[in-house]
């Protein structure tokens, strides 16, 4: 008897052991991934729609960049042809008066993946500190679909001119169920 229950000890030692073990695989796997995140823009914007693909050992990025722009006028005593695209890609927002005023575009997004994904939005170039979404850093669940409200906003003192940039897309992906829940 002394033998069975000094096995059956270190059969349950073993057990501890090799769950501690994969509990520390998994955080230092969690730490790789974090640190490899996508190549995002430093100084090139696009000028098209690009798409591409990024991944590390756990997860896959797909993100999707978009040219945006905006001509900021003073709109007091003039005729603007208002004008707008129905395009849903056409980050433009055409031209915008000064003063506090509001350009918005409207993108709904899918997720046609196998498991839930995480979306990341982000803005550059000299358009971006008027960029506000209306959701931000949001898990998508399989075949959700989610309308996100883009809107360039003015201040009473935004100077007049022609702003661009980019505005990116950033879909994370699991490439594996456990994964999950490190979205």
């Amino acid at each position: 008897m002394e033998n069975k229950s000094g096995n059956s000890k270190k059969t349950g030692r073993t057990g501890k052991f090799l769950a501690m073990l994969f509990i520390i695989a998994l955080a230092i796997a969690a730490v790789f991934a974090m640190e490899s995140s996508p190549t995002l823009p430093t100084g090139n914007l696009v000028g098209n729609q690009t798409v591409s693909v990024d991944e590390n050992m756990l997860f896959v990025y797909e993100i999707s960049r978009y040219p945006t722009q905006v001509e900021i006028s003073n709109a007091t005593g003039k005729n603007i042809s208002l004008g707008f695209s129905l395009e849903p890609w056409n980050l433009n927002f055409g031209i915008v008066p000064t003063g506090g005023n509001l350009g918005k575009r409207f993108v709904s997004l899918q997720n046609v993946a196998e498991r839930p994904a995480k979306i990341q939005l982000n803005a550059y170039g000299n358009i971006s500190p008027m960029i506000v979404f209306s959701d931000n850093n949001f898990l998508l669940s399989r075949e959700g679909i989610k309308p996100v409200e883009i809107v360039l906003a003015t201040q009473k003192d935004t100077q007049l001119g022609n702003y661009s940039g980019e505005i990116d897309v950033i879909v994370k992906k699991p490439k594996y169920d456990f994964v999950q829940r490190l979205l």
